[in-house]
């Protein structure tokens, strides 16, 4: 009957959820296509209830195919606060992973709408000391330097780090982040000192957490690297 039915959506979703993790693309985009087509026939396409499939997918398709996963998460939030109102605190988080792809496609307008929209829903729903808010912060400061506002950027790379210590402790990987992200602010100010030795912590931090080819690292090296060349120490 329908109950078989929306268990094995339900079951889906997990279940493809566990193969993007599992970085198995063609089975979890599978799982999710069919989770959705079951819950669209027995809700139709207008009903919450189909929001996790639609997320889900969209999940799985933000680096493959970051405009197609923008128009599921906008769907989904959509969805999301019709059915519950604008501050509901998983619409915010779609927030987020909209404002994050518009983030990596260089559309810093589009990307602060809707981390702005989303940083005083999720102060709202989680509190203003919560890993959640720390993350909404940090990638509002890169958007803030992407756009030229330097004296906001950083003051949002603070208040995103002391967010992260407060919440998680200073050798957390998300305070490593979140150091290499003023690291990078604070060289686009111009400090650059500040910058070399914050980019020194996070890498400290991050190399305790994760193994070299990981990308925080990754990212964290060439980081340093780069303020090396800039200040002439080749070397």
């Amino acid at each position: 009957g329908d109950g078989g039915k929306l268990d094995l959506a339900q079951a889906l979703v997990r279940r493809g959820k566990a193969e993007r993790y599992l970085n198995e693309p063609g089975k979890a985009e599978s799982d999710d296509r069919e989770a959705l087509a079951i819950l669209e026939r027995a809700y139709g396409p207008n009903h919450v209830n189909v929001e996790p499939a639609i997320t889900e997918l969209g999940l799985l398709l933000r680096m493959s195919d970051p405009e197609q996963a923008l128009r599921l998460y906008r769907r989904s939030h959509d969805l999301l606060v019709s059915a519950h109102g604008e501050s509901d605190g998983f619409a915010a988080v779609l927030l987020q992973n909209i404002g994050s792809i518009h983030t990596r496609a260089r559309r810093y307008q589009q990307a602060k709408d809707a981390y702005e929209r989303a940083l005083p829903l999720l102060i709202l729903r989680f509190g203003e000391r919560d890993p959640h808010v720390a993350a909404a912060l940090g990638n509002l400061g890169l958007v803030y330097c992407g756009l030229g506002d330097y004296a906001r950027a950083l003051e949002m790379g603070r208040r995103a780090l002391d967010v992260d210590t407060s919440v998680s402790g200073p050798d957390h990987p998300d305070a490593g982040i979140s150091l290499l992200n003023l690291a990078y602010i604070s060289d686009k100010v111009g400090d650059q000192g500040p910058a070399l030795e914050k980019a020194d912590g996070a890498i400290a931090i991050l190399a305790r957490h994760f193994p070299p080819g990981h990308p925080p690292r990754i990212r964290a090296g060439n980081l340093k690297a780069g303020f090396l060349i800039e200040s002439g120490r080749l070397a």
